[in-house]
C-alpha cells in the first residue's frame, strides 16, 4: 500500500511538473504573439500620416502577415527549445527516482549511470552514488531487516526494548582455542570468514536476524524485526542446514590438509525482551531474557552429550509436527526454577531414514523404562540400542546412570532431573 502511494505521488509529481513547464510555453509563445502585434501597430501608428488609405491597407495587410509568420516561426522554435530542454531534465530526473526507489528498498547492487549534460543533475547523480556505497558498507553492520523496519515505519532508532516470543540461536566452534594455537592470523582469519559466511547466509535464508559474532560464536534469532509464526521451525530448519554445509566444508578442508570447524549449536525460544541497547551514540539491536541465556547454554551442553544441536523444550513444542527429535535430559540448571527439559535435534520429519525412526522409536522405549526407574529394561534397551549404535555417547551416558541408579536408588521423589550448575559459557 505504501509503495503504491509511494508510486501515485511520484506520477503526480512528474505530471504537475510537465503541466508546468508547457504552462511556461505557453505563456511565451502568447507574449510572441502579443509583441508581434503590438509592433505592428506601432509601425502602422508612425508612417500613418505619409501613406494613402489604399497604401496604408496594403502595407498593414503586409506587416500583419510577416507578424503572423514571425510569430509561427518563433513559436515553433520556442516549443522545439522547449521540449528538448523538458526531455533534456525530465529524463535524468526519473532517473534519479528510480534510484531513490532502489535505495528505499535497499537495492544497492547496481551503479547509478545516468547521462546528463546538466552539472546541478551530475552533482545529484555523484552524491546519490555515493550514498548508495556508504548504505552498503552500513548495512554490513547492521541486519538488513532492521534497515528495512526503520525505513518502512519511517522510524529514528533510539533506545528501548518490547517482550516478544523469539527463538535464539547460539553456534561455537569445537574446540577453537587450541585450533587457534596450530593456526596462523592470515589462514585463520580466512577460514573463520569462510565459516561466517556460511552460516551468516543460511541464517538470513532462513529469515533470521544475526545479532553478533562473539570470538567463533554466531548469534541469531527469529521474530524480530519482522514477526514470524513460525520461528521456531526457522531456526531448526537453519540449524539443520548449518550442520549439513558446514559438514560438507568441513571434508573439503580436510582434503585441502586444513583445520576442521565442526560446530555445536544451541536453540531456545521463550519470551524476550528486544530492541536497540546502549547509549545515545551507539545502538546495537539484540535480544535480552533468560532463554537467550538458556540457548547459550544448550550449545555448550552439545560437548557434555556429544551431540551437535540441542533445543529447549519450548523449541521443540512449537515445531513437533514437524521435526525429529529425541529427548536428552531433564535439567535442574542454575537461574531457572523448573528443570528443563532438552532434546537433541535429529531432521525434518521427511527426511528422517526407516533405520533412524527404528533407532528412535528404540531409544523412546528405553528411555521410559528409565524414567519408570525399571532400570533392567532400562539398561537392557539401552545395550541393544548401542549394538546398532556403539558410537552413541548418550546411550552409554544413560546404561552408565541404569547401573548406578541400580547400586544407588535416586529419592523417592526424584523425576529424572539431574542438577546443572555450571554456566558453560566456556566452552573450549
Amino acid at each position: 500500500m505504501a509503495r503504491e502511494e509511494s508510486m501515485k505521488s511520484r506520477f503526480t509529481g512528474m505530471f504537475q511538473i510537465k503541466n508546468s513547464f508547457f504552462l511556461v510555453l505557453g505563456l511565451v509563445q502568447a507574449m510572441i504573439i502579443v509583441l508581434a502585434t503590438l509592433m505592428t501597430r506601432l509601425t502602422l501608428h508612425s508612417i500613418d500620416a505619409y501613406l494613402t488609405p489604399a497604401a496604408y491597407d496594403d502595407l498593414e495587410h503586409r506587416l500583419i502577415l510577416s507578424a503572423v509568420v514571425i510569430s509561427i516561426i518563433c513559436i515553433a522554435i520556442t516549443g522545439v527549445v522547449f521540449t528538448l530542454l523538458y526531455r533534456g531534465i525530465r529524463r535524468p530526473l526519473l532517473a534519479l527516482v528510480a534510484e531513490t526507489e532502489k535505495i528505499k528498498n535497499l537495492d544497492l547492487k547496481d551503479k547509478v549511470e545516468i547521462e546528463t549534460s546538466l552539472v546541478e543533475f551530475e552533482k545529484l547523480i555523484c552524491t546519490i552514488s555515493e550514498m548508495k556505497t556508504w548504505l552498503q558498507s552500513f548495512q554490513k553492520y547492521v541486519p538488513e531487516n532492521v534497515l528495512r523496519e526503520l525505513i518502512e515505519t519511517n522510524q529514528e532508532a533510539c533506545m528501548g526494548g518490547e517482550l516478544k516470543e523469539l527463538t535464539v540461536f547460539f553456534s561455537d566452534i569445537v574446540g577453537f582455542t587450541a585450533i587457534t594455537e596450530k593456526m596462523q592470523p592470515t589462514e585463520l582469519t580466512q577460514q573463520l570468514s569462510e565459516y561466517f559466511k556460511i552460516v551468516t547466509n543460511i541464517v538470513m535464508e532462513h529469515k533470521g536476524t544475526v545479532d553478533k559474532y562473539i570470538g567463533d560464536t554466531v548469534m541469531a534469532f527469529w521474530g524480530a524485526p519482522v514477526a514470524l509464526e513460525e520461528h521456531a521451525l526457522l531456526a531448526c530448519r537453519a540449524a539443520l542446514a548449518c550442520r549439513s554445509e558446514l559438514d560438507k566444508l568441513c571434508l573439503q578442508w580436510k582434503t585441502e590438509g586444513k583445520h576442521e570447524f565442526r560446530t555445536r549449536i544451541g536453540l531456545s525460544t521463550g519470551k524476550m525482551i528486544v530492541g536497540n541497547f546502549g547509549s545515545d551514540h551507539r545502538l546495537n539491536y539484540s535480544v535480552l531474557g533468560d532463554d537467550v541465556n538458556l540457548a547459550s547454554r544448550l550449545e555448550g551442553l552439545n560437548k557434555l552429550y556429544s551431540t551437535s544441536i540441542l533445543i529447549s523444550d519450548a523449541t521443540y513444542r512449537r515445531c513437533v509436527a514437524k521435526v525429529e527429535a529425541r529427548f536428552i535430559d531433564l535439567l535442574t540448571i542454575k537461574g531457572k526454577a523448573e528443570p528443563v527439559r532438552i532434546y537433541e535435534l535429529i531432521g525434518e520429519r521427511p527426511d528422517i531414514s526407516p533405520q533412524q525412526r527404528e533407532s528412535l522409536h528404540l531409544y523412546s522405549r528405553a528411555m521410559e523404562r528409565y524414567l519408570a526407574l525399571d532400570w533392567d529394561m532400562a539398561l537392557k534397551l539401552f545395550r541393544e540400542l548401542q549394538v546398532g549404535e556403539p558410537g552413541d555417547a548418550v546411550t552409554a551416558l544413560y546404561i552408565e546412570r541404569c547401573r548406578q541408579f541400580k547400586e544407588t536408588p535416586p529419592e523417592p521423589e526424584w523425576a529424572g532431573n539431574h542438577s546443572y550448575t555450571t554456566k558453560m559459557f566456556t566452552r573450549r
